[in-house]
């Protein structure tokens, strides 16, 4: 039971560190505006940023108003754009040539990835998935327990992490384990297939999209290296080309990128992001189609 002495600081620490983000924009604004920096790469070559990174999303509490008070030049509205579920889809690239039924159930219209696993594992049955789908049913308890181990498995997580992250016991974690497996055992025959080479110590892992050698710190790290490492070279190839036709993005977190334009141009720019993505999927001919979707506000909260 809550002690009500101390009940009043409930969320003190969050509200804290929403605090602390904001004193960070005034400290590193330079007249009145933010400029996003780098500290270094990940070993799969993703960009750590400064300065503006990991910001609550708006639904979080407090949060709202951090996003919203990133905005665009007068007369000016934001637009931003992100890659859709790219990790999922260049994972789906990989297994296509060892599992291509599993990958074109994937793609079929309603079908949901989380709810597949948990019907494996023997938490829902085929009813219940469909009722669930429907409305008819609520098991969205069940299905974020799946989505965590889709999100877990495949980088080797084990039962014990499993347990202790997702509050259950070792026996259902390890169902969970052993669902995802069955069901994505060919995320092991693509890791056995891929090209690596040593040199002293240190392992290097060869991508067969982007032609980049990887630094590869565990054998266990294979298929993340892989599939993280393609996820950030198809969004850079999409940064690039959306560069090359005079789109200017003014900030980048993960898979996502931020421009300004005016919005009489509004129709333009769509139309080139479009053109942008369309030219990555022309080049990489990916076993996948890769999507962008494409917002607009009047600050980075919308």
């Amino acid at each position: 039971e809550k002690e009500p002495n101390i009940e009043e600081l409930s969320g003190l620490g969050i509200i804290s560190h929403r605090i602390g983000i904001l004193k960070g924009f005034l400290r590193d604004q330079i007249n009145s505006r933010l400029y996003q920096g780098t500290s270094n790469l990940t070993n799969t070559l993703r960009l750590c940023h400064t300065k503006i990174c990991n910001l609550p999303s708006t639904d979080k509490p407090y949060s709202k108003n951090i996003r919203a008070s990133l905005i665009p030049d007068n007369e000016m509205i934001m637009c931003g754009t992100d890659l859709k579920n790219v990790e999922d889809n260049t994972k789906r690239h990989f297994i296509f040539p060892f599992d291509p039924e599993y990958v074109k159930s994937q793609m079929t219209e309603g079908f949901d990835a989380h709810l597949d696993i948990a019907r494996i594992a023997g938490m829902l049955s085929e009813e219940q998935v469909e009722n669930h789908k429907k409305g008819i049913e609520n098991h969205k308890l069940i299905r974020a327990k799946a989505k965590q181990i889709n999100f877990s498995a495949i980088y080797g997580v084990g039962s014990a992490t499993l347990s202790r992250n997702m509050g259950i016991s070792k026996k259902e974690a390890q169902t969970f384990i052993d669902a995802y497996w069955s069901r994505n055992w060919a995320v092991k025959e693509v890791a056995e297939s891929l090209k690596i080479k040593q040199i002293g110590t240190q392992m290097w892992l060869l991508n067969p999209v982007s032609k980049f050698w990887y630094s590869l710190r565990a054998e266990k790290d294979k298929f993340s290296t892989l599939n993280q490492g393609t996820a950030v070279y198809v969004f850079d190839k999409y940064v690039e080309n959306a560069i090359k036709l005079g789109i200017i993005p003014i900030k980048q977190i993960h898979d996502e990128f931020s421009t300004n334009i005016y919005a009489k141009n509004k129709e333009k720019n769509t139309e080139l992001l479009k053109l942008a993505i369309q030219k990555v999927n022309e080049e990489l001919k990916l076993n996948v189609k890769i999507e962008a979707s494409i917002d607009y506000g009047d600050n980075y909260a919308d």
